[in-house]
């Protein structure tokens, strides 16, 4: 049960206004049917480099399947959209106990990101969000500790996917 209620925890923490600095900006009367994805860059950042987590090619890869994915559930995707949108990600992962030189388990990201949908070169949405962090909850928190593995990323990612998604348009 402790599993299934976290994933709504990270949806909750990351919906619920937990970015200290956000702009939406939507062109007036603009209709845009289906978007396609152009691109996604991330630019990871961490005090240690772990092997063990996600490069940062891979978290670029894992977010674009995982965007077409939730894209297409929301009926926004279309592979030969002419919409286009282009997300740029900033993803600072964070070791629990870092500023003591552990290195071995992860906590909640701190995420910034940005978002153009780009139609006959014009900007019809823009979006940037900053200071992004999961909250899980105390009991997920306290899971943190346990954090070793790569697949234990996945949930802040799909977090921050599932986020960008309900966004645009």
């Amino acid at each position: 049960m402790k599993k299934s209620l976290l994933p709504l925890l990270l949806i909750a923490g990351l919906a619920s206004g937990c970015a200290t600095t956000s702009t939406l900006s939507t062109k007036d009367n603009v209709s845009v049917a289906k978007v396609k994805l152009d691109s996604v860059n991330v630019n990871l950042n961490q005090k240690y480099d772990n092997p063990v987590f996600y490069s940062q090619a891979d978290i670029e890869q894992y977010l674009s399947k995982c965007l077409v994915a939730e894209l297409s559930k929301e009926g926004k995707y279309q592979a030969n959209a002419k919409a286009s949108v282009n997300i740029n990600i900033d993803y600072r992962r964070i070791y629990s106990g870092e500023a003591f030189g552990m290195q071995k388990s992860i906590g909640s990201p701190e995420i910034a990101y940005r978002y153009k949908v780009i139609s006959d070169n014009k900007i019809l949405q823009q979006n940037e969000e900053k200071e992004l962090f999961v909250n899980a909850g105390l009991l997920g928190n306290f899971n943190y500790v346990g954090n070793t593995e790569k697949e234990d990323e996945n949930m802040y990612i799909d977090a921050l996917c599932r986020h960008i998604a309900q966004k645009i348009y």
